[in-house]
C-alpha cells in the first residue's frame, strides 16, 4: 500500500477538495501514478498545477519532484537535477501524445527505482565544478571514460543510484 500524506500550505488538505483543484489530465496523470507506483512513499500538493513528491529513500538520492506543468512534465531530482516529457505533437491528438508521454515518464521512474539511472557531480575541493549530470548505465556508453578523464584533472565524481 503506498503512504500518501497530503500537503498543503501549512495544512493538511483532504484528497477530495485536491480532487476538485485537478483539470482532466492531471485527474488521468494522477490515476495513472498511483495504479503503476502503488508501492512509494509519496506527497501530492496542489497550488495552480498538480505536484507529486516522491520521498527519498534517506540515501544519497534526494526526493523526486513531478509537475504536470503546461504541456509537458517536469521531474526534478533534488537540487541539480531536472528533465521534461512533453506531449506536443503536431503528428498526434494531443490525448494519444500526452498518454505517451505518461508511458515514458513512468519507464523512466521505473529506471530509477531499478538503479539503471545514475546521477553525478563533479567536484573539486568540495565545491560543484559545474559538470553533473543523469545517465542511463543500460543506454550510455563511454561514461566511466569520461569520468577518468575528469578524475585525471583532479575532479572528483560523485555517483549515486535510488537504491
Amino acid at each position: 500500500m503506498y503512504k500518501l500524506r497530503f500537503l498543503g500550505e501549512g495544512e493538511k488538505i483532504m484528497e477530495k477538495e485536491i480532487l476538485s483543484k485537478m483539470n482532466k489530465q492531471e485527474k488521468v496523470f494522477y490515476d495513472k501514478f498511483i495504479e503503476r507506483f502503488n508501492n512509494i512513499d509519496f506527497s501530492i500538493k496542489y497550488k495552480r498545477t498538480l505536484k507529486i513528491v516522491i520521498h527519498s529513500n534517506g540515501k544519497e538520492f534526494e526526493d523526486i519532484y513531478i509537475y504536470v506543468d503546461g504541456d509537458e512534465f517536469t521531474v526534478g531530482i533534488g537540487q541539480y537535477f531536472h528533465c521534461h516529457f512533453d506531449w506536443r505533437n503536431d503528428e498526434e491528438s494531443n490525448e494519444k501524445s500526452f498518454l505517451k508521454a505518461i508511458d515514458k515518464l513512468f519507464e523512466y521512474l521505473t529506471s530509477i527505482f531499478n538503479n539503471e539511472i545514475i546521477l553525478w557531480i563533479s567536484m573539486k575541493d568540495r565545491e560543484v565544478t559545474g559538470g553533473c549530470g543523469i545517465y542511463n548505465i543500460k543506454t550510455t556508453k563511454r561514461k566511466n571514460e569520461y569520468f577518468s578523464k575528469l578524475e585525471a584533472k583532479g575532479m572528483e565524481i560523485h555517483r549515486c543510484t535510488w537504491g
